[in-house]
């Protein structure tokens, strides 16, 4: 389809003269996306694909139109319609916030982010392999959220078995397998292994097709999603790892690291550079012992090596010598002291208890100041949230995200945490982020410099983000 014409002259058709085109959202692989609003005012997105992609696709659609699984996208209804005279098939579903592919241009997730999604996706996996089916198109564009739920979306599920092949050729989330035109749930788990290394390095991981080799995983991704991967990733879809394992692998206790062997050891493959960014090339640092989770503090972990210490008795002469050298010297000060004090005379009023003289009173001592004046803090440097234009496009209405700041002396931000996140970690990071950038002149007590403690109130609406500053101490 021509996206001129759909932006200019379908939006405000309606389909089945019930099912409003408000706003072009954006296209996939499978047509184009709108905004609509269902009976009641509840807003939808309806996907609009040509008549000819196929019979086929309209039945997979009812098969998922027919599903129910707290992590799909629900699926309201499906089926055939006309819009100026084309023939289309369509499908409506509820409306996502965002999508994992629009924050991974901006950042990769961090650990804990992967650890509590991954299971997400296990679950919604399991429950279509379990009915006969699989998703067929597992990638970050297509791992969405609602309200506070990470679903799947539900437009490329099919039963598994063959299936014909897409005019834009294979890529990297389609399994080897899928070049024959096989799609089964181990066809999943190649998508679900790439989309991981995605998700922690915002890079697929480097691979040749039809090479008969395993993608290499980077080694910036940490443990136990590097083991994961590489289980995922394998050319033989009966070597991949099922998604009990890859859950087993998750939710096993980290293990320590084997020691290295003495020598170098001769690699079973040939070297081959990667050309990846600078994150690659590091490894990552495992802490101090003393700075993992359920580690002793630092004092402690010492005092109980010193209560390990065996303690040697010190020789009899010694501790003799010892004395008697502390004796003299005790003798010497006593002595210096006694010499060196001069005498005092007491006058003859000494009963009264003191020794000023009434006639010239000793000047009053300075008392030490109250709090005395304070001064706001003033904003020196602001940093707005760089939005990409798509990403705001899909706000509807607004959503509100408060950061906490710890000012210094200085002005400068030393701490950043989230208030509230407005129920969207992707628009809440973008704020944790340009907070932790702003500058203030500090806040002075006395004239001098303190610290201090902020709020930034962010609004994040479709024409552009809003930010309310405010000083809660000194």
């Amino acid at each position: 389809m021509d996206t001129e014409v759909l932006r200019t002259r379908w939006v405000g058709h309606q389909i089945d003269d019930r099912l409003p085109l408000l706003e072009w959202l954006g296209s996939t692989g499978l047509g184009d996306v709108f905004r609509t609003e269902l009976p009641g005012a509840q807003q939808a997105v309806i996907l609009v694909s040509p008549a000819d992609a196929a019979e086929e696709l309209l039945h997979n659609w009812q098969i998922a139109a027919a599903l129910s699984h707290p992590h799909l996208l629900r699926v309201f209804e499906c089926g055939r319609s006309q819009v100026e005279g084309s023939s289309i098939l369509y499908i409506v579903t509820e409306m996502p916030e965002e999508a994992l592919g629009q924050i991974l241009p901006e950042r990769p997730l961090t650990a804990a982010e992967t650890r509590e999604m991954l299971p997400t996706i296990l679950d919604a996996l399991a429950y279509l392999h379990g009915e006969g089916l699989v998703h067929g198109s597992l990638e970050p564009a297509n791992i969405l959220v609602v309200g506070d739920q990470l679903k799947l979306s539900p437009y490329t599920l099919r039963p598994a078995g063959p299936a014909r092949a897409t005019d834009d050729g294979p890529r990297i989330y389609d399994a080897p397998e899928t070049d024959a035109g096989l799609l089964t749930p181990a066809s999943d788990i190649w998508s679900l292994g790439i989309t991981l290394v995605e998700a922690l390095t915002q890079h697929r991981p480097p691979w040749v097709r039809n090479s008969g080799r395993d993608p290499l995983v980077p080694p910036a991704v940490p443990e136990p999603f590097a083991s994961i991967a590489r289980r995922c990733l394998c050319v033989d879809p009966t070597q991949r790892c099922p998604l009990a394992e890859i859950r087993a692998l998750l939710t096993a206790p980290a293990t320590a690291p084997v020691a290295a062997p003495a020598g170098p050891a001769a690699p079973s493959t040939p070297h081959v550079p990667l050309q990846l960014p600078l994150a690659y090339d590091t490894a990552p640092v495992t802490p101090p012992a003393h700075l993992l989770p359920g580690a002793p503090p630092l004092r402690k972990s010492l005092r109980a090596l010193e209560d390990d210490e065996p303690r040697r008795p010190f020789p009899l002469p010694v501790l003799i010598g010892a004395a008697a050298l502390l004796f003299l010297l005790i003798i010497g000060v006593l002595a210096y002291s006694h010499r060196s004090k001069p005498a005092t005379t007491l006058p003859d009023d000494a009963t009264t208890g003191t020794t000023e003289n009434p006639a010239n009173p000793a000047p009053d001592k300075p008392q030490p100041s109250g709090p005395g004046p304070t001064v706001k803090g003033e904003v020196a440097q602001r940093v707005t949230p760089e939005i990409p234009e798509r990403t705001a496009r899909g706000i509807h209405g607004k959503v509100d995200v408060k950061i906490k700041l710890a000012v210094d002396r200085n002005g400068n931000v030393t701490g950043a945490s989230i208030l509230s996140d407005g129920r969207s970690r992707y628009f809440a990071n973008q704020a944790l982020e340009a907070a932790r950038k702003w500058r203030f002149h500090p806040a002075k007590i006395h004239g001098q410099p303190a610290s201090s403690t902020w709020d930034l109130h962010f609004v994040f609406r479709p024409n552009g983000t809003d930010i309310t500053p405010t000083e809660l101490t000194p």
